[in-house]
């Protein structure tokens, strides 16, 4: 990227939890296409710095009908970059020699299956219950979210119970001891130990990080 003035460069990144993601509405090729590994380039003109600038203002104001207008703006920027054909950087997995074989029904059971799971991360879940929902055999289904997703399920699952945790910390009040629980994991201790993997720092240590930081 080459700069266009003499200032320092800014970056600014937007990140939306995956289970945000997968349930904003009437966005599903693109929805289909993420999971499917692609990395799409939508056009710079669906967003100004002044809109970021605003959706994050709106994001730390902790308002939450202001909260939800930021969620709306987002995917109806998303609906809008599904008007024209997408840019991808990377196409999904389904249109490059590598996934010849997995159409896009396959990436929608997997969508299916992502969704079963972040519904349920609260409560005990096994391969089978997910693999379930698909009416596939579930061999077949496990080997589908594999192949799709690039990592086992049972490794998904933890993933998305931590970026859960952490959202609940760092936007929340909840006790520690009720994000572990809200979130699926079986003990404080498991909580802690797979925190501290994942993040390199303990719940509280991030909670308070985040607190003590300045509202720009």
């Amino acid at each position: 990227m080459t700069p266009r003035a003499d200032g320092a460069p800014r970056l600014a990144n937007i990140y939306l939890s995956l289970d945000q993601f997968l349930f904003l509405p009437h966005i599903a090729p693109l929805q289909v296409a993420l999971l499917g590994g692609g990395f799409a380039c939508l056009p710079a003109a669906l967003c100004s710095a002044d809109q970021i600038a605003r959706w994050y203002a709106d994001y730390r104001s902790g308002d939450v009908e202001r909260t939800e207008v930021m969620k709306m703006e987002i995917n109806a920027l998303m609906r809008r970059a599904l008007l024209q054909p997408l840019d991808y950087l990377r196409r999904p997995l389904t249109e490059s020699p590598e996934g010849r074989l997995l159409s896009s029904a396959h990436i929608r059971h997997v969508v299916g299956m992502v969704r079963f799971i972040m519904e349920n991360l609260h409560r005990p879940l096994t391969n089978a219950d997910v693999a379930a929902v698909t009416g596939l055999h579930s061999n077949y289904a496990l080997a589908l979210f594999t192949r799709t997703m690039r990592m086992p399920m049972k490794r998904f699952v933890i993933r998305m119970r931590l970026l859960r945790a952490r959202a609940l910390l760092l936007e929340s009040s909840t006790a520690i001891a009720q994000v572990a629980e809200q979130c699926g994991f079986s003990s404080l201790s498991q909580f802690y130990a797979q925190f501290r993997a994942a993040f390199g720092m303990p719940p509280q240590q991030m909670r308070a990080r985040y607190t003590q930081m300045e509202l720009r």
